[in-house]
């Protein structure tokens, strides 16, 4: 595990399979908790983007999957 300490410009957003923008935040303490527009998302796989600058000005972005399981 990596921890970067107080990351700025820091944006998380999570795709459905179809490419659609179904969840977006930029604050670190506010993650995704499996729903969509109020629902339960179902079963599968949704792509993640994470990105932010490190403390010493580094862009950091990151990407994959993420399985919902039910």
């Amino acid at each position: 595990v990596i921890v970067f300490d107080n990351p700025q410009n820091y944006v998380m957003r999570i795709y459905s399979k179809w490419g659609e923008l179904i969840f977006e935040s930029r604050d670190i303490d506010f993650g995704w908790d499996g729903r969509i527009n109020g629902e339960s998302a179902v079963a599968g796989g949704y792509a993640y983007q994470i990105s932010f600058d490190a403390r010493d000005g580094t862009a950091i972005q990151k990407a994959g999957t993420v399985i919902v399981v039910r």
